[in-house]
């Protein structure tokens, strides 16, 4: 078959980055797309649901890229609209000569599918020449038992999974060998029946070295065609990295509801001690100012690929609001710094707050010569954290009369928060400001 608008599964062609270059007829009525260009350059993971695209970054992606291919992994493809598709996902990677990754090919198998093919494949008797070559060349574990659960045929891909020779379980109840003894017949609570005494249930099995193997078990029965059962064929996939992903999903979502919880307490003081130090008309532009200054340091820190945070990226994002005239009069210089999220967090928002009131009061607000400035510098000493707002240039310089919530954060909020220390000095010409922290380790 040539043509592969054809071919019954979806396929798709990806760049080394998996991006999707091509895709077949039937992968783009999967995806609920119109046109091969609404595809075209968008990671494969975006046709995934949710799970599935953090597994595919977890876990799919860098088995491509070391192990060069996977196979007969689950997923479920999301339309636009929010209609799901279950899938069997096969991938190779191609390469050049020098072992380079040039394509991803990924073919998608339809999973109700291939829910039919194994009803249909149980149907069949075991000795048919079609049903053993499918067994012997399967990637799951396949068990053949009798009508009184004892082993008859034992696949290799069981004998990879489970470390025992086919002559060594022939005539042994695979519930013994595996599963300790437990009835395999849907006593389990997690157990699903379906057709007759078909099982389909998650268990614990044991390996021949005395390890556990989380695994999925179908059982289904083999009947004559006079309605006699004649046995029982057991189909067994490992799924230990299903499970691993699940954990990882589950921190994930754990981490995410962390961070949120901290993110509110924190717009809730903003919000509260704003309201206290301004006025009704002022509060909605001040207030928003600085959830906006909050918004970009969570930006930052969810591009990053750690929850650490470069502290010149966090300084050019929270000067960001000045136009160019006034970015001009503004340095940054200093060393590569690492930042932790809680401590970049409050840094950020003091360095928005250190130029909203330069803006207002001082070396960038007309209260400043044209020779006014701002030189914004940090320098690491033995872990030790210095770094330095210096503006010059201001004319008639005083220390604020009362202290409002923009001195709080640049001052004690900041202090107690992150573990530092702050000073402020209102010179002649311009505020001279200083963070000091000890690093504990960031770097």
């Amino acid at each position: 078959m040539h043509d592969p608008d054809l071919i019954p599964a979806g396929i798709v062609r990806c760049s080394p980055d998996a991006r999707i270059e091509a895709v077949n007829a039937t992968m783009l009525r999967w995806a609920g797309r119109e046109s091969v260009s609404e595809l075209t350059g968008r990671p494969f993971y975006s046709l995934l649901s949710p799970a599935g695209r953090i597994y595919f970054e977890t876990h799919i992606r860098p088995m491509l890229q070391v192990e060069g291919h996977v196979q007969e992994i689950a997923l479920e493809l999301q339309t636009p609209g929010g209609e799901r598709r279950r899938i069997y996902l096969n991938g190779q990677a191609e390469r050049d000569e020098g072992g380079a990754i040039t394509a991803l090919h990924l073919a998608c198998f339809s999973g109700g599918h291939r829910q039919s093919y194994e009803r249909e494949l149980l149907r069949q008797r075991r000795d048919a020449e079609g049903y053993v070559a499918l067994v012997k060349s399967s990637a799951d574990a396949i068990i053949n038992t009798d009508v009184d659960h004892r082993i008859v045929g034992w696949n290799a891909a069981a004998q990879a999974l489970f470390g025992y020779a086919e002559a060594k379980v022939a005539g042994r109840d695979w519930r013994e060998v595996l599963l300790d003894g437990a009835d395999a017949r849907g006593s389990d609570e997690n157990a699903v029946r379906s057709d007759g005494d078909a099982v389909r249930a998650e268990a614990e099995a044991r390996h021949a070295n005395g390890s556990r193997v989380a695994v999925e078990y179908h059982s289904s029965p083999i009947m004559d065609g006079s309605g006699d059962r004649l046995g029982m064929v057991t189909v067994v996939r490992d799924i230990r990295e299903r499970r691993a992903a699940e954990e990882t999903i589950r921190a994930l979502n754990q981490e995410v509801v962390h961070r949120s919880k901290n993110q509110f307490a924190v717009i809730q003081a903003i919000a509260r001690s704003t309201a206290r130090h301004s006025s009704p008309y002022d509060f909605v532009e001040i207030f928003s100012n600085r959830l906006n200054a909050l918004a970009r340091n969570m930006s930052l820190l969810e591009m990053q690929a750690s929850s650490a945070l470069e502290l010149r990226a966090l300084a050019d994002a929270q000067l960001d609001h000045l136009d160019e005239g006034l970015r001009a009069r503004v340095s940054v210089d200093g060393p590569s710094v690492s930042l932790d999220e809680h401590t970049a967090l409050y840094l950020g928002l003091a360095l928005f707050e250190l130029s909203t009131n330069a803006l207002k009061y001082g070396a960038l607000s007309q209260n400043a010569r044209e020779s006014g400035g701002v030189a914004v510098s940090w320098t690491m000493d033995g872990g030790e954290l210095a770094l330095d707002w210096v503006e010059t240039g201001v004319r008639g310089v005083s220390a604020p009369s009362r202290a409002g919530f923009g001195s709080r954060l640049t001052g004690v909020l900041l202090e107690r928060s992150t573990n530092g220390a702050v000073s402020a000095d209102y010179r002649p010409g311009g505020l001279v400001w200083r963070y000091e922290r000890k690093m504990k380790g960031e770097s």
